[in-house]
């Protein structure tokens, strides 16, 4: 893909964005920005929020979003540099200087409480003073994120680290080029290289496993404590990405048990625990005398091991004449070759975890939820909007960069096809689908926790509907998705339009939890009625009288998030508090007569459902006997006949396999048959007879 291609692109969605919310080019700019910095797995759930002004001394002020990383304990800034321009821009070092400068006075005035006190109360970025006023005494380091929609100049170096006071600060630029490199890494991210030499002279002695046929090499390595602490102190949480559990804070038993022995008996450290597991997509040796040393790995991820990681960290961070000698960790590295890395990691991800209790709904990027949701979108068309003859599809983005993707493989012509067909808005991502499908379950708390913490907990749901009501996931649940996308992003649109609404403030909280006080309100007041999400779909739209409904919902929900009253001083924080949607629920709305009527009677859509549910079960069956009749005899055989199997498969699996070795001939498996060697397939991955795809 060529930068032309993806500043479209890029432009599409900051349109696209805009539009959904009726909101300021520059915030949309933040939102598209925050998502793709979060696609790349670089900084998650930042909440833009622009502010620009005048602080001490005249200086100028910026900060567009933070965060908190709670993995490595730093403070996430964000500031941004939209053009909105027909082509793409340069960066100047001066103007990056600036905007970095904007920030650092923003802090610098927010920590010394001038900032707080020359603002309104009520306003989104006097909260932010305050929070980072409270947050950075403490915090670890400062990362500063400059995004932006040019292109650097070649002039631009390095921002070389700084401080403030005793806090690190650090600064990085994303510009589209950058973006960009992102999404073409065959892993989504930016590769982290990791010089050992630089902490351990000579490189990291380490044991080969013995190399193997499948794509990956695996090394056994005892790793000084103070080198493990180091670099996580330089590259913080990104090398937790592939890590399927956020770090735990010290008051957790593993971690205060762990800092009792770094405290007490640090020599016994590397008795006592487990150590990590790690990957790689390369490596540079050298080998002396038999003896291999690793002077560099590329792509680092700790995919087990993440408390053990941030909890030496943290012990060094408390002051005081703390040191990590005579600390040790054990690791297993795996060095994964690129063409398998995608399938690989996170299975080793899944195993080096499966000693502890994580659910497996944190591996569930990969679920055949996900995938059937992938394959429906691809296939229903969409009925023309009003005033439209086209009809369009719901694109379903499984994985991430899938759309881009798409459009960038096709010819100019094919791709002006596929966006007629596949609208920019009519994109849904697997973490949208989290935020919709919670806000109408009435959990706008879990969506306010942020993308990634709310996608965790929408997966546990997601897993045990699959476990349980595979069936259930079908045509009508996919267009009840859409619906509910339609009827968000149109509450989202409707209160940006609200005179009482200041632009920008809280536009997702007010958002997720407007829906969620509409479905409260159809379910405890119209007396077993149910909104009509079919004819949201037929209509791709939102009827007037539910507008109107939500401008009356919407009011009372700002109300409660802004109250003097309430629970938290920041907005945000409040938010993601079950109290505040007890009060939500609460506040007193009444259903409206012109939005009651439309209601429909709950027998109605539940037999709706009966009837889809038969149909994905007929489906499922010829799909299930696709899949087996697309392995070859050949594969079968090898199967029945794997040593490593021969006490696994029983009678009645080896009575299935006849029917596709070539033995029986004439005959086609069905029905239990096919869930049966679904299931051998299943045993032979797991023994390694034949690989996972």
């Amino acid at each position: 893909m060529e930068l032309d291609d993806y500043f479209s692109d890029f432009s599409n969605a900051v349109v696209a964005t805009a539009e959904s919310g009726r909101n300021y080019s520059v915030n949309a700019f933040l939102e598209v920005a925050a998502e793709r910095l979060a696609e790349a797995q670089e900084v998650l759930d930042l909440a833009p929020s622009h502010f620009e002004g005048v602080g001490s001394k005249g200086r100028l002020l910026r900060l567009d979003g933070y965060v908190v990383d709670e993995a490595d304990g730093s403070v996430v800034l964000l500031v941004g540099d939209y053009r909105q321009d027909a082509a793409v821009q340069r960066l100047t070092t001066t103007e990056a200087k600036r905007l970095f400068q904007g920030g650092q006075a923003f802090v610098e005035d927010a920590i010394s409480g001038k900032l707080a006190a020359s603002l309104e109360p009520s306003s989104e970025a006097y909260a932010t003073a305050k929070a980072l006023a409270r947050l950075l005494p403490t915090a670890t380091r400062i990362r500063f994120y400059l995004v932006t929609n040019a292109v650097m100049s070649e002039r631009i170096k390095d921002f070389p680290p700084s401080k403030l006071g005793r806090i690190d600060v650090t600064f990085h630029i994303w510009d589209l080029a950058r973006f960009l490199q992102a999404h073409l890494a065959v892993n989504g991210r930016e590769d982290i290289v990791v010089g050992l030499d630089e902490w351990i002279p000579g490189g990291l002695q380490v044991l080969q496993g013995g190399t193997t046929t499948e794509g990956f090499r695996t090394f056994l390595a005892v790793l000084p404590g103070s080198v493990l602490a180091a670099v996580f102190g330089r590259y913080g949480s990104r090398l937790l990405e592939g890590n399927v559990r956020s770090f735990l804070s010290a008051r957790t038993k593993p971690n205060r048990d762990m800092r009792a022995t770094l405290a007490q008996d640090p020599h016994f450290f590397l008795a006592y625990n487990n150590g990590l597991t790690t990957t790689a997509s390369s490596i540079e040796t050298v080998e002396a005398n038999g003896v291999i040393r690793i002077t560099s790995i590329t792509d680092l991820q700790i995919v087990n091991g993440g408390q053990t990681t941030a909890s030496l960290a943290s012990y060094l961070r408390e002051g005081g004449n703390r040191d990590l000698d005579g600390v040790f960790v054990q690791m297993k590295l795996v060095v994964v070759n690129p063409d398998g890395y995608e399938t690989l990691v996170p299975n080793i991800a899944q195993y080096a975890n499966s000693q502890n209790r994580v659910n497996e709904a944190d591996f569930f990027a990969n679920s055949p939820y996900h995938r059937r949701l992938e394959d429906i979108s691809r296939r229903i068309l969409a009925p023309a909007k009003a005033g439209s003859q086209l009809e369009t599809r719901w694109f379903y983005e499984r994985a991430r960069g899938q759309f881009l993707n798409e459009k960038s493989r096709r010819s100019a012509a094919d791709r002006k096809k596929f966006e007629l067909q596949h609208p920019q808005a009519q994109v849904l991502k697997k973490t949208d689908v989290s935020k919709f499908e919670f806000s109408w379950s009435e959990r706008p708390h879990d969506v306010s926790l942020g993308t990634q913490k709310n996608f965790i907990k929408f997966a546990e749901t997601a897993k045990q509907l699959w476990d349980t009501r595979p069936d259930d996931v079908n045509e009508l649940y996919f267009k009840s998705l859409v619906a509910k996308s339609i009827l968000f992003s149109s509450t989202r649109r409707r209160i940006s339009e609200q005179d009482w609404y200041q632009a920008g403030g809280y536009l997702a909280n007010l958002t997720t939890y407007s829906v969620a006080k509409l479905a409260h309100l159809v379910r405890t007041q119209s007396g077993g009625a149910a909104l009509n999400l079919g004819a949201v779909w037929s209509a791709q739209s939102v009827t007037p009288a539910t507008l109107k409904q939500v401008d009356q919902i919407a009011l009372a929900v700002n109300g409660v998030l802004n109250s003097s009253k309430r629970g938290s001083q920041n907005v945000s924080e409040w938010a993601k508090k079950p109290e505040c949607w007890a009060q939500v629920q609460a506040a007193e709305v009444a259903l409206i007569d012109e939005f009651a009527e439309e209601l429909v009677p709950t027998q109605d859509q539940q037999l709706a459902r009966q009837e889809s549910r038969k149909t994905q079960k007929v489906d499922t069956g010829i799909e299930g006997q696709i899949r087996v009749m697309k392995v070859s005899s050949t594969t079968w055989r090898e199967i029945r006949d794997a040593p490593e199997l021969s006490s696994v498969l029983s009678p009645q699996d080896i009575a299935a396999l006849r029917l596709v070795t070539g033995e029986v001939t004439g005959s086609v498996p069905e029905g239990f048959q096919v869930k049966r060697l679904l299931g051998v397939l299943a045993k032979a991955a797991s023994f390694g007879v034949i690989s996972r795809s």
